[in-house]
């Protein structure tokens, strides 16, 4: 059930993405994505890996869900969020 929740909520960010009208160019856009996304996967590994305050599911539909979110739903927010922001700005 996860693994449907996190997959609506992806292809739901993504169309918003796609509808919204952006301010920023689509160099500065994948830019903003990209330094989130390294960010994001960094984040992760310390909190999984390193410091181990997190067990990540075995089952590979809950790991799916887990990774969208990582990957796809958590850089393609913070890039609508900034380009709404530079939209209520002008």
């Amino acid at each position: 059930m996860g693994f449907v929740v996190y997959f609506f909520v992806a292809w739901l960010v993504i169309s918003i993405f796609t509808i919204i009208k952006k301010r920023l160019s689509i160099v500065e856009n994948t830019l903003v994505f990209l330094i989130i996304l390294i960010l994001s996967i960094n984040f992760s590994w310390i909190v999984n890996e390193e410091l181990k305050l997190v067990t990540i599911s075995k089952k590979g539909l809950d790991y799916t869900a887990f990774l969208l979110n990582r990957s796809i739903i958590i850089p393609i927010m913070i890039v609508i969020h900034v380009n709404l922001l530079k939209w209520c700005r002008t």
